[in-house]
């Protein structure tokens, strides 16, 4: 899996809460298109080390579910989603939500294929389109959850070098923001 482009842009809320910056990322899903929730051993339990909370109880405003009126899939627990077993842009998805919502105590996403990639052969992308309270906040949280989902599926630990993590945080805005000198802070 990797990350193609990020893209903000600002734009109506699904939930139509408002306008506001959205993070569009372009994932190319490559060997891992195709892999779901359910090939990779014991996941929920990984998840929940590594990010206590992301499955709470029914009625916590941190609660995440899946399908809806939008989908017309009847509404359920994302837990029971990684349990059934879920494409991974789907994981990433909710991982990245967990973590703005800790910020924002409201946040909403949605993912798929576009028609028009698919259209012109191009079946390996997805795009991941996120509500976020500023630019920064989203690429970090991105950031995060990529690298989360990625260790995850390669069954290897995530050691986090903060200066590596801001210098690649940095590389992704750079272009985004221009020029940042070294001793900027993020």
């Amino acid at each position: 899996m990797e990350i193609v482009r990020t893209v903000f842009q600002n734009a109506e809320s699904r939930d139509g809460s408002g306008v506001g910056p959205k993070l569009v990322i372009v994932l190319d899903m490559g060997r891992e298109m195709g892999m779901n929730t359910a090939d990779i051993p014991g996941l929920a339990h990984k998840m929940e080390m590594a990010l206590p909370g992301i499955f709470p109880d029914e009625g916590s405003p941190y609660l995440h579910t899946c399908g809806g009126q939008s989908t017309g899939i009847e509404v359920h627990s994302f837990r029971d989603e990684i349990k059934q077993g879920t494409d991974i842009p789907h994981l990433l998805e909710h991982v990245l939500l967990h973590l703005l919502s800790r910020r924002t105590n409201h946040c909403s996403a949605y993912c798929g294929q576009r028609a028009t990639d698919l259209d012109r052969g191009i079946t390996t992308h997805y795009y991941l389109v996120v509500d976020c309270p500023s630019r920064i906040e989203g690429i970090v949280a991105a950031d995060l959850a990529y690298n989360l989902v990625t260790s995850w599926i390669d069954n290897s630990a995530l050691g986090i070098d903060p200066a590596a993590y801001l210098d690649g945080i940095r590389a992704t805005l750079e272009p985004m923001i221009g020029f940042m000198p070294n001793n900027a802070h993020l």
